[in-house]
């Protein structure tokens, strides 16, 4: 996640500037007025012309002081991503406080519950908001056509916080049992026969036009007191049939309005109307006019069927009816002329989605795609994918099935959003085959290094293959993405080879690249793997990556933030800086939670935790906490209950281990059977034979769990991954023991003193567990150890002074570089946090936090919702007056 992810205009959430000069219809303002504070829906349903949006923007103004709202103009392209985001934005004023970050809850809107947890959390964030009532505001609702949208939506009237109301500007009216609120009187309506022009409000139009209408009842008649129809009829006396309906208006706008305009501002308004909106520099974009801010200056003296969107760029938004009659004009261009308009409105257009939707008018496909290839790293590091499979559904199948560009797009789907190594190689390959027939062979290279690594990734460690037609040759030329992907495979070709110089140099190579660059997609995708933990050689290439990908995350990237503070504490872990360990991966596992749980990132924060915790005497707390967040994490299983989930239950019957808690490690050992996929047995090998050992061990099979022990560190050779060779030769070493076998006790504890002392970490012995490792320390086994070995028996062996029972306490966000302050009586916070609930309790909104602590929006409101889970309470209010009674 990060910003602009799924940019959109911001006119987009800015409600019309009410006109000086407009008509006041004071009594029409007031019956919407009241139904906005008491109603939980206020529908404005009427035909185009009716002048719906003007009497909502009125009605929030009636009144003292005015109605607080959200506005969202809706759009034909608006999908439920889209919408929702833009929904965000507009609230952003209101200073809800999140529990979870919303750009997460829309990321996970794909997710068969992720509607349902959207509208849940908005719901919560909006009833813990504080002031006066407040509405949401959907104009031009009846543009929506994504079907989920509207249903979640739906759900919202009944739903609403007392405080709050939701409102709907539309032409037709929603699918949604309005009979219910209507008999609970909670359906506030104003129709056409509301919005119709009364005589009196006829004679005011025409006072204001300068003229004295004597026959305001006559044109009532005619016009039956439509809006428009009465104002076209006002602006030009000498039109004698009655304006009706919406193909009269736009005859009439075309005969009467457009044929009378000067020639030049004709043809600006024909050519500038594929744009929503009008500014200077978009207009002259597209019309190519320079004196285009001139042009606007004649569309408000004449005073043209626009609204003024309250931005701080003037903005007009040319009115419905308006830009019809201009469509009926533009259509009557040469073919190639309106396609080079709307490439030129694509061009200077910054929203993706209307961009797609521009070259899609223009009948550039291939540009479209491009649009789209070049936004998907973006959307990608913002887990926006389903935006981007949104958009693809739109072209054409031929051209899907034929373009390099979608082949290499859905590969990246496949492998950062369901892990199909599979899927993804065979998107790659025949992406690169589509490439080569186009002879691009930048494309071709960069399909074929995300080849060579979805190979990599299904081959098990210590055998990874390699494909000749997947090597790429590095030049001056080759992209740095492509070098950056070629030189990741290498790296994980050597570490699966045990070649850790290797290893060091590509990812040293890669690493480099990164630097030149803050392409946060590319340090999304080249985290290191779990399994370089517990491996002294690669130190620190881990240290380096977490110090960069946390300076490209910054304020603005909470995912790769969390993800680069899991990579340093587990770093730090290993080295048996534990204290130092926990704050980072405490922070990483909030960050974890705050966007909502992401899977690779829960891998590192969660399973690192636990680890950390189980290493401090917190094993069941621990695990507790583990199993509450397991069930949040994305995409774990499918739905025959297998997938990449059962990695956390290794973890899990690891920690149990080191416990040693022989039920737990039963219970995870059962867990991890039933959710292990049938790849596994081919993609790690090694796991499968260590976990088929410590099954015979917990069956209390203590020779047939020693003989797979020697089998499976011999697979692994001396890759201690994650410290499983030491801690499989301290396992092996006491079953021998115990089994009277001591020359093999002896040969495996060496082996593993050894590689301890030479290549590895103490804290790799920590998962054989305290007391097998006093158990060594006691055996005949350590008669035969040298100097060395016995120092290194010694510094690993833990004390034999009982440890105070550790109570579960909840887990806190802590910041690395700083110290917990203990307030007393509530969960210690950090410096940061007491800074930002200080000028909470000033009075600060979220964007006077930021501005003045210099931090992005995203991390107030993330610090917002630590503060008040700590504090227990659910309002930016509640917190201040907590604090308070704290400070008093």
């Amino acid at each position: 996640m990060g910003p602009d992810a799924l940019s959109f205009a911001r006119t987009k959430i800015q409600p019309p500037r009410l006109r000086s000069g407009l008509l006041a219809r004071e009594a029409l303002a007031a019956a919407i007025a009241d139904g906005l504070q008491h109603a939980r829906l206020t529908l404005l349903c009427a035909p185009g012309g009716f002048g719906k949006s003007c009497a909502m923007a009125q009605a929030l103004q009636f009144g003292a002081p005015p109605l607080r709202c959200a506005w969202i103009a809706c759009d034909e392209g608006d999908t439920l991503a889209r919408l929702c985001t833009a929904l965000v934005a507009a609230l952003e004023p209101f200073d809800l406080p999140w529990r979870l970050a919303p750009e997460a809850l829309i990321t996970a809107l794909e997710r068969p519950d992720g509607t349902r947890a959207f509208r849940d959390a908005l719901i919560n964030a909006l009833a813990a908001t504080e002031g006066p009532r407040a509405v949401i505001v959907l104009d031009d609702f009846h543009r929506l056509a994504d079907a989920r949208l509207v249903e979640l939506l739906g759900t919202l009237p009944q739903a609403l916080p007392e405080h709050w109301g939701l409102a709907l500007v539309t032409r037709l009216d929603p699918p949604w049992p309005l009979a219910r609120l209507r008999a609970a009187g909670e359906l506030s309506e104003i129709r056409q026969d509301e919005l119709r022009f009364k005589v009196d409000e006829i004679q005011s139009l025409a006072r204001q036009a300068g003229q004295v209408m004597d026959e305001a009842q006559s044109l009532l008649a005619r016009t039956e007191g439509w809006p428009v129809g009465v104002t076209l009829a006002i602006a030009s006396p000498r039109a004698a049939s009655p304006v009706r309906s919406a193909r009269h208006a736009i005859d009439y706008l075309r005969s009467e309005v457009l044929d009378h305009l000067p020639a030049e501002l004709r043809v600006f308004l024909v050519q500038s109307s594929v744009l929503p909106e009008l500014t200077a520099a978009r207009a002259a974009a597209v019309s190519g006019r320079a004196d285009a801010a001139a042009c606007l200056d004649q569309i408000e003296r004449r005073g043209l069927f626009y609204q003024e969107v309250d931005s701080a760029e003037r903005t007009l938004r040319l009115h419905d009816l308006f830009r019809d009659a201009l469509e009926v004009e533009r259509q009557r261009l040469p073919q190639a002329e309106q396609d080079a308009l709307w490439r030129r409105a694509a061009d200077s257009e910054p929203d993706l989605t209307r961009r797609f939707a521009y070259l899609l008018q223009a009948r550039e496909h291939e540009a479209a795609i491009q649009a789209l290839a070049q936004a998907a790293p973006a959307l990608g590091a913002a887990g926006m994918f389903g935006a981007a499979q949104d958009m693809l559904a739109k072209l054409p199948p031929e051209l899907l099935a034929h373009s390099p560009e979608v082949g290499l797009l859905r590969g990246m789907i496949a492998w950062e959003v369901s892990m199909d190594l599979q899927a993804m190689l065979d998107h790659m390959q025949h992406a690169a085959r589509e490439f080569a027939a186009r002879n691009d062979s930048a494309g071709n290279d960069l399909a074929r290094a995300y080849a060579a690594l979805a190979i990599n990734g299904l081959s098990p460690i210590g055998d990874p293959r390699l494909d000749p037609a997947n090597e790429v040759t590095i030049t001056e030329r080759t992209p740095p993405r492509t070098r950056v992907i070629a030189a990741l495979h290498r790296a994980w070709h050597a570490f699966d080879l045990a070649d850790f110089e290797g290893t060091n140099r590509h990812y040293a190579e890669l690493l480099d690249h990164l630097a030149k660059d803050r392409d946060v997609a590319l340090w999304y995708q080249v985290t290191p793997g779990v399994a370089y933990f517990g491996v002294r050689a690669l130190e620190p290439l881990l240290l380096r990556y977490g110090a960069g990908a946390l300076r490209a995350a910054g304020e603005d990237y909470p995912a790769l933030r969390a993800i680069a503070l899991a990579v340093r504490g587990c770093a730090a872990l290993w080295r048996g800086e534990i204290a130092d360990a926990r704050a980072q991966l405490d922070e990483a596992a909030s960050l974890c939670a705050w966007v909502n749980h992401p899977q690779g990132l829960s891998l590192y924060a969660l399973t690192g935790r636990l680890v950390c915790r189980t290493v401090q005497g917190e094993f069941e707390p621990a695990l507790e906490a583990y199993h509450d967040e397991l069930p949040r994490v994305t995409d774990l299983f499918g739905d025959d209950g297998r997938g990449p989930g059962w990695y956390f239950h290794w973890f899990e019957l690891r920690c149990a281990l080191m416990a040693e808690s022989a039920d737990r490690a039963r219970s995870a050992l059962d867990t991890l059977r039933r959710t292990m996929p049938a790849s596994v047995t081919s993609t790690h090998t090694g796991v499968v034979r260590v976990i088929d050992a410590y099954a015979a061990w917990l069956a209390g099979d203590l020779a047939d769990a020693q003989r797979r022990m020697h089998e499976a560190q011999a697979h692994y050779g001396q890759h201690d991954a994650v410290g499983i060779v030491t801690t499989l030769n301290l396992q092996r070493a006491a079953l021998c023991a115990e089994l009277g076998d001591n020359a093999a006790s002896t040969r495996a504890l060496q082996a593993a003193l050894d590689g301890i002392r030479l290549r590895g970490y103490a804290m790799s012995a920590r998962f054989a567990g305290a007391d097998l490792l006093r158990r060594l320390a006691d055996s005949s086994a350590t008669a035969a150890l040298d100097a060395a070995q016995q120092a290194t028996l010694h510094s690993i062996v833990p004390a034999r002074v009982a440890a105070a029972p550790v109570a579960a306490r909840p887990v806190a966000p802590a910041a690395p570089s700083a110290s917990p302050v203990d307030l007393g009586g509530i969960e210690p916070m950090s410096p940061r946090e007491l800074e930002v609930l200080a000028l909470i309790t000033a009075g600060d909104s979220n964007k006077l936090i930021a501005r003045r602590l210099d931090l992005s929006p995203h991390t107030v409101k993330r610090h917002v919702a630590n503060i008040l889970g700590k504090l227990g309470v659910e309002s930016r209010g509640q917190a201040a007056a907590r604090y308070r009674g704290l400070a008093g």
